[in-house]
């Protein structure tokens, strides 16, 4: 069931600059054609300087780079339009992603991406096959199917640029359904945890570790706190901070054990074992 009041986010991106782009164009069109529980928007990805590890060393995210993350973090989805340039994707498309899959916490990690694209007579099959290369570095999560390849844009749009081709419409459509459909699953089985601690920097190091492998962390420094949380169904896993004085750890445990006993208990485990340690809880 979806909620219509709290609906699907998309990002969409462009990798074209061009000021009568077919694919921004089409990525309106898609935006038109999403059902009531989504909604799109259209990031801008022009004068985003090209990627230099000496400058993000020296000064940090530039300050179109931080705005571009911070959508992305926004956002449930993405939807990517690419065109092909020299058999491949566009340099301000690859750029982009370069940003986003730096860390601390890339935003783009296990995201659910749709894409397609215009142009050509292969309608950027070459250009959307090398992104979905890419995409492996992140684990983003990709629509398989369908496949929307724009050929000859030319002739599917007006003067507009208004999409007029309705088997290009229809194709646009049934995508972004699959991408709700990817999201929202996604979204159902992202496994909730609580973190209980007593230091806000340990805290965040760890809640920023657990959402790169795919949690959803919900982090708390006092027990009155982590005990109004805790119900049946609420988290699949506690991790307690080893900072957490034994007295209160037994009490957080015992009011799990009566209250959540699927819940599974952990103390803190090492980030570099994080992974193994929670899915040995949750088995």
């Amino acid at each position: 069931m979806f909620d219509e009041s709290n609906p699907i986010r998309v990002l969409g991106i462009s990798g074209s600059l061009r000021r009568r782009s077919y694919n921004t164009a089409a990525l309106r069109a898609a935006g038109a054609l999403m059902p009531d529980n989504m909604v799109l928007e259209i990031a801008e990805v022009i004068g985003i300087p090209l990627y230099n590890e000496d400058d993000e060393r020296d000064s940090g995210f530039p300050e179109q780079v931080q705005s571009l993350r911070d959508q992305v973090m926004s956002a449930d989805a993405l939807l990517i339009a690419t065109p092909e340039y020299n058999y491949s994707l566009t340099g301000a498309l690859k750029n982009a992603i370069d940003w986003l899959s730096r860390p601390p916490s890339p935003p783009i990690n296990l995201m659910p991406v749709a894409v397609f694209g215009a142009g050509g007579r292969l309608g950027t099959a070459r250009a959307q096959r090398h992104f979905r290369d890419i995409a492996l570095h992140n684990d983003l999560r990709l629509v398989q199917q369908p496949e929307v390849l724009i050929s000859e844009p030319w002739d599917k749009f007006d003067d507009d640029l208004v999409l007029t081709d309705e088997r290009t419409r229809d194709q646009l459509r049934r995508l972004v359904i699959a991408l709700r459909g990817l999201t929202t699953r996604i979204k159902a089985t992202r496994k909730r945890v609580l973190v209980v601690g007593r230091h806000s920097s340990a805290i965040s190091t760890l809640t920023t570790r657990l959402r790169e492998i795919g949690y959803e962390p919900v982090a708390v420094l006092d027990d009155d706190s982590a005990l109004a949380l805790i119900d049946p169904g609420q988290f699949s896993i506690v991790i307690i901070d080893e900072e957490v004085e034994p007295e209160s750890r037994a009490a957080l445990t015992d009011h799990i054990s009566h209250i959540a006993p699927k819940t599974a208990v952990v103390d803190r485990p090492q980030l570099d074992n994080l992974v193994h340690v929670l899915e040995d809880a949750l088995s």
